[in-house]
């Protein structure tokens, strides 16, 4: 046998499927500590207390499980990171930036750890070139300026240092598996908010601000925002854990997998009550032709498959014929697709006149007027107002940071797929490799109708990716087996 081969059946023996128990157990601290979170937002004398305690436990668990504490901090973004202004330094008020800071610094301390380092790589450098042609351009126009550098970190810096750093620190199978784990309690944590949501039950909600109309923007809104508060980002989350969840059901025991299930249907159905066109299609272009091809290559019965298809359909049909007056106004709103593809010209005619480097990050919104025109074929939509995103990525980017820019962010967006899809095919064979790609394709089908500007999602999928991508071939090698060499 080559040594691939007793390599990839090495990785196989030591995936993540093969160790439940510590994984578990690291896994439900992790839970305990987002837990603990939680509770301090429903008193505000528990919020200094408690979230001192869930700082000093996370540093336990970054040295622990550094795979189970990242997906920890994503939970504290989901929650806290709502906050864009105001104790963006303080503990007590941003958590999350706080153990931020202690996630990276154990990673970029991994060797004082006997921790191994992954490869920078080609991925790496893009990232890096990124993140330093975007900051110095966006210093060149505003200076030093916090609202601008929280915006670049929440769309940029967090979310790609992140994948950098966790596929540097080479995770083993349990540390991922625990991230998943969190990650997909989380997704189904994010579904039950936002069904208690749907039934007005507002007084079981946590975080109690969901349900302060002085807080929340769309509080008593059909559409359901969530923990984001707000439906597009809501529904891309709770996509994103969904995703997790699935892969959390396929790798499961059969005691376990029927609660995972369980939890997937909770997701959909909250994805449905956030009446979002982008999320439906999200779920379609990724959804259903990664869970076909993977049960087909794990040998799963056709029966089954034709199960979840009628499953499928049957909600599908659901949708089209007996469709609630809020589903209906979405499904049939042409205004608000005529206003995307208003903005979308203007965007192109921005990105012609300043095609090289842009506009400056995050200055879309401020020299978008100038290039508004009446289009023959489409109706244009009244008076716009400074302050419109671009609703649209890649145009985003391409606007704002022009063809450099966009270049740069296409080489990191295929690089990141690319690293976690081959990594993920090695440890998990066809499957891992499908899984990766559903999980992009709901990303970026969903990105192509917002501006992707909010950490949580960002963080979500940038992380759990970094996590997969730099994941070591096993915990504990046979002698004689060489680890793979990453790409």
């Amino acid at each position: 046998m080559s040594t691939e081969a007793l390599a990839s059946a090495s990785l196989r023996s030591y995936g993540p499927q093969s160790l439940p128990g510590r994984a578990a157990l690291e896994g439900v601290f992790g839970l305990l500590l987002v837990a603990l979170m939680l509770l301090s937002t429903v008193d505000e004398a528990l919020a200094s207390p408690a979230r001192a305690l869930f700082l000093g436990c996370f540093a336990v668990l970054t040295v622990i499980n550094v795979g189970a504490a990242a997906a920890v901090y994503i939970a504290a973004v989901l929650v806290f990171s709502v906050h864009h202004s105001g104790g963006n330094l303080s503990y007590v008020q941003r958590p999350d930036n706080v153990a931020f800071l202690f996630l990276t610094g154990y990673l970029l301390a991994g060797r004082c750890f006997s921790r191994s380092a992954g490869r920078f790589g080609r991925t790496g450098a893009a990232v890096a070139l990124l993140l330093l042609t975007t900051a110095t351009h966006l210093a060149a126009l505003v200076g030093i300026e916090w609202f601008w550098f929280a915006w670049f970190a929440r769309m940029f810096a967090i979310p790609l240092v992140m994948f950098v750093l966790l596929r540097r620190a080479a995770l083993s199978p349990r540390e991922v598996r625990a991230m998943l784990l969190i990650i997909g309690a989380l997704g189904i944590y994010l579904a039950a908010v936002s069904l208690l949501e749907v039934v007005g039950w507002y007084g079981l909600i946590v975080p109690p601000w969901i349900a302060d109309p002085s807080f929340n923007p769309i509080f008593g809104f059909a559409r359901v925002g969530g923990v984001a508060m707000q439906a597009e980002w809501n529904a891309l989350q709770i996509s994103l854990g969904l995703c997790v969840v699935l892969l959390m059901f396929a790798q499961g025991k059969n005691g376990i997998r029927v609660g995972w299930i369980a939890g997937a249907g909770l997701c959909l159905l909250a994805i449905y009550f956030c009446y979002t066109r982008a999320a439906y299609l999200g779920l379609l272009v990724g959804g259903v032709p990664l869970f076909w091809q993977r049960s087909a290559a794990a040998g799963t019965s056709v029966r089954r498959r034709v199960l979840f298809l009628i499953g499928v359909i049957g909600f599908a049909s659901f949708v089209l014929f007996f469709p609630s007056e809020i589903l209906q106004s979405r499904v049939s709103d042409t205004g608000n697709v005529y206003f995307r593809l208003n903005i979308w010209a203007a965007g192109m005619g921005m990105l012609a006149a300043h095609p090289l480097f842009g506009v400056g990050f995050g200055h879309f919104s401020r020299h978008m007027l100038p290039y508004l025109r009446d289009l023959e074929v489409i109706p244009t939509m009244g008076a716009y107002a400074e302050g419109n995103l671009a609703h649209n990525t890649l145009l985003s980017v391409a606007g704002e940071l022009g063809l450099v820019g966009l270049s740069l962010y296409c080489l990191v967006v295929w690089g990141v797929f690319n690293v976690a899809r081959t990594s993920a095919g090695t440890a998990w064979g066809p499957m891992g490799r499908l899984w990766v790609a559903g999980f992009t394709l709901v990303y970026l089908v969903n990105i192509q109708f917002v501006t992707a500007h909010v950490l949580g999602p960002n963080a979500i999928y940038f992380g759990v990716l970094g996590a997969i991508a730099g994941m070591r071939c096993r915990e504990g090698p046979p002698r004689g087996v060489p680890a793979l060499s990453r790409p």
